[in-house]
């Protein structure tokens, strides 16, 4: 997993992409969209905004896990938004 580290130097998200209400799949393409439109833009910093998963069936996330994972995989570099701007629920990404 390769996180962002936390800069001293506040960086403001250049666009953000909010999935709740999103099912997997929609969250899928939505996302992978997202990410080539961003980088395609140039942006350097995104948001995407999972929520905590207390929506999910039985209380269990499954945007974020998957989202964390794609990130990972694909070799983004993240972090969790701030307490004040999302916390557990948003994830800060590095392009």
């Amino acid at each position: 997993m390769v996180r962002l580290k936390n800069n001293k130097y506040a960086q403001t998200p250049q666009a953000s992409l909010d999935l709740h209400g999103f099912i997997l799949d929609e969250a899928q393409e939505e996302v992978v969209d997202f990410l080539t439109e961003a980088k395609n833009k140039n942006y350097r910093l995104i948001r995407i905004i999972t929520g905590k998963g207390i929506g999910s069936v039985n209380g269990h996330p499954v945007l974020k896990p998957w989202l964390e994972g794609y990130l990972s995989n694909h070799g983004y570099r993240w972090r969790l938004a701030k307490i004040n701007e999302g916390g557990a629920g948003a994830l800060d990404i590095s392009l």
